[in-house]
């Protein structure tokens, strides 16, 4: 489900991530059970690793599924591994 959510939001993930928080990663980060307080920990963290992946080359050249689904792993790793005790749906 949260993938597929990525997918059809990626613009506005991509935005929000910019931005640092929004409602689209609020919805993303729920739908993984992640706690609502440790949710902007796990946004930054997530911007973070975004901006370094935006400044590959090839990133502008990646079709939106790609973009997606790097995306959507970025944020499974942060919450099965760094934030596991704070998200419970992975």
């Amino acid at each position: 489900m949260a993938a597929r959510f990525v997918y059809e939001n990626y613009a506005s993930l991509e935005e929000d991530t910019a931005k640092g928080y929004g409602k689209h990663i609020r919805a993303m980060l729920s739908m993984m059970d992640c706690d609502k307080t440790a949710q902007p920990a796990i946004a930054n963290s997530i911007r973070t690793d975004f901006s370094t992946s935006m400044r590959e080359p090839s990133y502008a050249s990646q079709t939106t599924l790609d973009k997606a689904e790097a995306y959507y792993n970025l944020v499974s790793n942060k919450v099965s591994g760094e934030y596991t005790q704070a998200c419970k749906a992975l």
